[in-house]
């Protein structure tokens, strides 16, 4: 895999603290209607695929059921998982469970759902504090031997973090947890952590449909800088609107995309991919580079595109768009859907692995070994449905692999046709099974900050 298509400078950085200008102002056009405002996915993905979907809908609302109980002293949620092949779901809970979990999980017996309950050792809230926590840490400089840590992730049991450490001494292939977490500073807190020793080139990400019109929506190729030049390329991920009043909000509309494609401005369409004139989106007005986030000024709706890559952009009715009605958080063993610019959507049985940990982000798999995603894709939308694909649930943002799953990239032939983020054919591998997603409830929530400003999801037209 390579790394990153276009890096921002030391004077670009300056800029996310001062930076005012916004996109162009667009006019209350509807999206245009390139194929139909219908996913269609429903009808092409695979029987079993499809059933996997639908299985899992119940689990996920009996985890966000479990979810929202409020902890009290010394009990509360943990985690949960599913396993929508079995219908079952596994909750890890802190303490005593009170009646209202006993209800549900009586109500979902009833339903035909298996639950099997643990002891959790901490509740989410806990550990969703100590990554706070670890994650200042990431910002820190190394240590005096060399040694700093580059993420964490909560268990998917509750029973502590697994924390990457790079530059640990004695060398990584022989260090102890132990000895790994002594090289670190404030690394131990109140919460159980597995330190592992990584190689600090073991976390990379992709280095980045076609040529589409205001408004603007997920799964669409950005070219970032210079309209027509052999820039980098990256796939934006969903609309999103600022629903405070704050610093005149309450309408204002951005265009997601990873933070590692770089602040800057953004284009559509490439002339060494379509041959014609790129057209002008807008330019980074916001971004959290740990949760790799940033948003575009620019007028933007509530749909993601569904279709091929960019390569088969030509070639109707390869694509079609359909509406996100609302965003969702991700459970280990939950089915996705990710689209990106460059591989298209063929990747409806992305598998979640892990929770979000520090950055937001969480691993994820192709459950049949397939293409995850591949140069190109980063920003791209994660999503799935419960409505039978009539609309989306928004999961998140392509980020990149091998970050998180501590598996690395899975370098393999990506699609047919594929173009790269430089505008020429992709040579050998340039995609992967294994893929890091950004938790996108978390990532809209670190954006927002301590500010009264609300970022959420576009779910209507401009």
């Amino acid at each position: 895999m390579k790394k990153l298509a276009l890096v921002a400078t030391a004077a670009a950085s300056l800029l996310a603290a001062t930076a005012t200008v916004t996109g162009p102002a667009w006019s209350a056009t509807p999206t245009p209607a390139i194929g139909s405002h219908h996913m269609g996915v429903g009808a092409t993905l695979p029987a079993g695929t499809q059933a996997m979907y639908t299985a899992q809908q119940p689990l996920i609302r009996l985890a966000d059921s479990l979810r929202t109980i409020p902890d009290t002293v010394g009990s509360g949620f943990g985690s949960a998982t599913i396993d929508p092949p079995q219908h079952s779901l596994h909750l890890y809970w802190k303490g005593v469970i009170p009646a209202r979990v006993t209800k549900l999980m009586r109500s979902a017996s009833a339903q035909g759902l298996s639950v099997k309950v643990d002891s959790a050792a901490y509740t989410m809230t806990e550990l969703r504090q100590e990554t706070k926590r670890i994650q200042s840490l990431t910002a820190q400089t190394a240590s005096p031997v060399g040694a700093r840590v580059v993420g964490a992730v909560m268990k998917n049991d509750a029973s502590g973090m697994n924390v990457d450490v790079v530059g640990a001494r004695p060398a990584p292939a022989i260090a102890a947890g132990a000895a790994v977490a002594s090289s670190v500073p404030n690394l131990q807190g109140a919460v159980h952590l597995d330190v592992h020793a990584v190689d600090a080139t073991a976390s990379q990400r992709f280095d980045s449909r076609g040529a589409p019109t205001p408004h603007y929506n997920g799964g669409q190729l950005l070219v970032m800088g210079d309209a027509n030049a052999k820039n980098g390329m990256c796939t934006s991920g969903f609309g999103i609107r600022d629903s405070s009043t704050v610093n005149g909000g309450a309408g204002r509309r951005f265009l997601l995309t990873a933070a590692h494609c770089g602040w800057d401005d953004f284009y559509t369409g490439h002339q060494m991919v379509h041959g014609s004139a790129s057209t002008y989106i807008g330019r980074t007005v916001a971004r959290n580079n740990t949760d790799d986030v940033q948003l575009i000024s620019t007028g933007s709706d509530q749909y993601v595109w569904y279709g091929s890559g960019i390569d088969q952009d030509t070639q109707p009715p390869q694509h079609s768009t359909t509406p996100v009605s609302g965003t969702g958080s991700p459970y280990p063993g939950e089915w996705l859907c990710a689209s990106g610019a460059f591989s298209g959507n063929g990747s409806c049985d992305v598998v979640v692995d892990t929770y979000a940990g520090t950055g937001a982000l969480f691993a994820t798999h192709s459950y049949y070994g397939g293409v995850a995603a591949g140069h190109g894709d980063s920003g791209g939308p994660a999503y799935t449905s419960t409505d039978g694909w009539n609309t989306l649930t928004a999961i998140g943002v392509i980020h990149g692999c091998g970050g998180v799953s501590g598996r690395g990239c899975h370098n393999m032939p990506c699609p047919p046709g594929y173009w790269n983020n430089w505008g020429t054919r992709a040579g050998g591998a340039g995609c992967s099974s294994e893929l890091d997603l950004v938790d996108l409830n978390r990532a809209l929530s670190d954006l927002s900050g301590t500010s009264p400003i609300n970022y959420s999801v576009a779910t209507s037209d401009y």
